[in-house]
């Protein structure tokens, strides 16, 4: 009895031993992140401000976006733009953060697109700017952000800041399917399914569609499949 406790003991103290490494290398990883972000690497920087964002240091977080976005960094302008939305670890500014998602979206940045067309779109503040919407959903799709093709999709099925046009609702959808948004896959399935005006259905494309749909774990891709 006494040696079977004196093997726990030893695998406990393996156990601590090797957590206590893990943290240290993490710890060691971001040092060496930090300090390569400082010497003008952007993309550590960015791994750094995400790695700030995920434990709510949004203060830290800003500090570094500011340095990506000021070397040119999409990816660090519209992250900063989204805490300056949201008011993370900074004062809440929706002007400062239109600023940055143009900026970002310039840079060929799909998210920073992303961003700039769903505040045109859904903030009373720039209602003026709402037929924008799809202008951005379109460079953000071509910069192969997936969620912009779905929504750019949307709005062509749905004619919101466009003309209905079922045609080019598929082909945006599919566009979004195809970098693997599976709500993209699901309503490429939906229209392919329906007859509409000149737009027929597609049985063959609407299965294909759901089937890719339920893959990427879309429970009602998978019930559409499983009523065809």
């Amino acid at each position: 009895m006494r040696n079977r406790k004196s093997n726990l003991n030893v695998l406990l103290a393996i156990l601590l031993g090797s957590g206590l490494s893990l943290s240290v290398n993490a710890e060691d990883q971001n040092d060496r992140w930090s300090m390569l972000c400082e010497n003008g690497d952007v993309s550590y920087c960015n791994l750094v401000g995400r790695k700030y964002v995920a434990t709510g240091d949004y203060q830290k977080a800003i500090t570094v976006y500011q340095s990506a976005c000021s070397h040119n960094s999409g990816e660090g302008c519209s992250w900063l733009g989204t805490l300056y939305m949201n008011g993370q670890g900074t004062r809440k500014s929706i002007r400062k953060a239109n600023e940055l998602y143009i900026k970002s979206c310039k840079m060929q940045y799909g998210q920073g697109c992303l961003k700039l067309a769903q505040l045109y779109e859904e903030n009373y503040e720039f209602e003026q700017y709402r037929s924008r919407a799809p202008e951005y959903y379109s460079k953000g799709c071509s910069f192969g952000n997936a969620e912009s093709c779905m929504n750019l999709g949307a709005l062509y099925s749905e004619g919101i800041s466009v003309e209905i046009d079922r045609n080019r609702a598929v082909k945006y959808f599919d566009q979004a399917c195809n970098n693997k948004n599976g709500l993209g896959c699901l309503h490429a399935g939906e229209l392919s399914s329906e007859d509409y005006d000149k737009f027929r259905h597609d049985y063959k494309k609407a299965l294909e569609s759901y089937q890719k749909a339920c893959e990427l774990a879309v429970a009602s891709g998978c019930t559409a499949l499983g009523l065809m």
